[in-house]
């Protein structure tokens, strides 16, 4: 949390070979809730969908919080969209992204969370039930 705003933060931990990358992601004012408060400073799962990804230009100069760093792994064109297989500091992610898309295995790329699209479960428990939704 960060003054009346919160986030999430992933990323990765720093190794004797790398150094840690973390990321954070700008949880909107309408999935803000009371019981959000509750997991400041606590472990989550941040989940998305694979279209709620966007690799096009026009989504990455609009978003403020949520802009990755990646590299892929496969693309799979499937005609009317384009799978990115990606790996974000050690997380495998799936875009589903428009079939014009220019990235290519290896290419190191940047792709931009929908934070209107997240999803939040617990961590601490078995159902890793909705914190957000």
């Amino acid at each position: 949390k960060k003054s009346d705003n919160y986030y999430v933060e992933f990323g990765a931990e720093a190794t004797k070979t790398s150094k840690a990358v973390k990321y954070q992601v700008e949880i909107p004012a309408a999935k803000v809730t009371p019981e959000l408060a509750e997991f400041v400073d606590k472990e989550v799962i941040l989940g998305i969908r694979p279209e709620s990804l966007h690799d096009d230009e026009m989504f990455l100069s609009n978003a403020k919080t949520g802009i990755i760093n990646c590299t892929v792994e496969i693309t799979e064109m499937m005609g009317a969209e384009t799978f990115l297989y990606l790996d974000c500091a050690g997380i495998p992610l799936t875009a589903r992204v428009d079939p014009r898309s220019t990235a290519r295995p290896q290419d190191e790329i940047q792709v931009a969370l929908d934070a209107n699209k997240i999803h939040l479960f617990r961590k601490d428990t078995e159902n890793n039930e909705t914190i957000i939704n």
